[in-house]
């Protein structure tokens, strides 16, 4: 149920915030993120951390990053 849920993504924020962002991106380019890119990736998840990785605050940093932006 979704109060099950709400508490694995508490447990597990950071994990499922960089799946998120690795499917999305990987999506909207057409093409998954490099190995070369993992640092990006990681710079996108870190950015939203303090926003307890919210949905609208993930994409909005994806999309902004130089992923997203250079392919």
């Amino acid at each position: 149920d979704i109060l099950a849920w709400k508490q694995i993504y508490k447990a597990q924020a950071a994990p499922l915030a960089r799946g998120f962002v690795l499917h999305f991106l990987t999506y909207a380019t057409g093409a998954p993120p490099r190995f070369s890119e993992d640092s990006s990736v990681e710079a996108v998840v870190a950015r939203v951390a303090a926003e307890g990785h919210g949905l609208r605050s993930l994409v909005r940093a994806a999309v902004l990053s130089d992923i997203f932006r250079t392919k």
